[in-house]
């Protein structure tokens, strides 16, 4: 269904490809993140060595969830590390013109604030 890159050197790299989009602005930037975040709960899990770590380095704050879900399946309770390389939410309400109200945007914010 989903393609995915499983690379084994020292260490496990899952590489989950996504759709591409051309503006920052548009709707397809948002779909770019559900979608990644969906195609993530298809990770061949039995492929892949129990981590010791999960790493999100994501610029979108929606895959901490799937990270969260993860480490509660695998038995070892690996780490999570979240790194943020974006303003979130606070690009999308001021680059984007999204309403500082919009469910989306409080949605994120719950996110942001209860990850940390």
């Amino acid at each position: 269904m989903f393609t995915f890159e499983v690379e084994e050197q020292n260490f496990n790299l899952v590489v989950v490809k996504n759709i591409v989009y051309s503006s920052g602005r548009s709707i397809h930037r948002i779909l770019s993140m559900i979608i990644f975040c969906l195609k993530l709960f298809f990770l061949p899990i039995k492929k892949i060595n129990r981590p010791d770590f999960i790493i999100v380095s994501s610029i979108s704050l929606l895959p901490i969830l799937n990270a969260f879900f993860f480490k509660y399946r695998f038995k070892n309770r690996p780490k999570v590390i979240l790194e943020i390389r974006d303003i979130w939410p606070l690009s999308l309400v001021e680059i984007g013109n999204y309403s500082r109200f919009n469910p989306f945007i409080l949605f994120l914010e719950w996110i942001e604030k209860n990850s940390v």
